[in-house]
């Protein structure tokens, strides 16, 4: 079985392929049409030219897939509802298409933007601390992180 990464191209996405290819672990990335990938063909890795949008793309690029890091996301939107539109909707289309596939792990990479600012300096965040996201951003990733939660 394989593993899939979303957000293969971007800075953690990178990096966590070198490192599962180091580790022995067969990768396939899910990748644009305008993505540079000469990094993951000299890795060997599977590339699967698809979108978050496209619930068909994604169903072919679950074959044999066994566990999914989801790093991708849209940090940078010209328009809000972009956000929504990866971070949700495309996190949503992303597990329907798991539904019938053989995976069985799924890792949805967030960030601390979903949590917004601690108002306690001494305090550290923890999962049970309350999220204020203050931008777009942090809103779409703490509604992503609720659609996960509601898996477990």
């Amino acid at each position: 079985m394989k593993t899939l990464i979303t957000g293969a191209t971007g800075f953690i996405g990178r990096h966590l392929a070198k490192t599962l290819h180091d580790k022995g672990r067969q990768i396939k990335c899910l990748v644009r049409k305008t993505s540079r990938v000469n990094f993951f063909e000299q890795l060997g890795a599977e590339l699967v030219y698809g979108d978050l949008n496209d619930v068909n793309s994604l169903k072919t690029a679950l074959q044999n897939v066994d566990t999914i890091y989801h790093a991708a996301g849209e940090v940078f939107a010209a328009q809000e509802e972009n956000y929504y539109n990866v971070n949700v909707a495309g996190l949503k289309n992303l597990l329907e298409a798991c539904s019938n596939a053989s995976v069985k792990k799924i890792i949805h990479f967030s960030s601390s933007s979903a949590t917004g600012p601690n108002p306690l300096r001494d305090v550290p965040v923890t999962e049970d601390s309350q999220c204020r996201p203050i931008t777009p951003y942090g809103m779409s990733k703490l509604e992503g992180e609720k659609i996960i939660c509601q898996l477990s």
